[in-house]
């Protein structure tokens, strides 16, 4: 595998772009990374390059709302060139955010059978 990617979020709301479906997948080459910020300062996703130092993770502010700006700077570190998403997206890593995430998909019409599945987490 020449790039690896790793994504924290429900990927249907990412554009193709953010994913790699254009010229994202082709920009990760051996000296690039990309990072796609998240709304509370974190990332929901990075690509690294196969060869990239396992260092690009020291450092690193978990769980505050510097991680992205962080690992960023743990990247450069590195000598990896970052790409940075130019929208921030929304992650999972609070219960607040699958209730939120649970109460868009209850207002969907088109996702009856995941309403009820989720619905649980309205009441938690």
């Amino acid at each position: 595998i020449e790039n690896s990617i790793c994504a924290a979020d429900s990927a249907s709301s990412y554009s193709k772009d953010v994913i790699g479906g254009n010229d994202n997948s082709e920009s990760v080459s051996r000296n690039r990374s990309m990072i796609c910020p998240a709304v509370d300062g974190g990332y929901v996703l990075l690509s690294l390059p196969s060869t990239c130092p396992l260092e690009v993770f020291d450092n690193v502010e978990w769980s505050t709302e510097n991680t992205c700006t962080s690992q960023i700077a743990a990247l450069k570190k590195a000598g990896l060139e970052v790409i940075v998403g130019d929208k921030a997206y929304r992650d999972i890593d609070e219960l607040e955010d699958i209730q939120s995430i649970a109460s868009t998909i209850a207002s969907n019409d088109d996702s009856k059978g995941m309403n009820q599945e989720l619905a649980h987490f309205q009441t938690v």
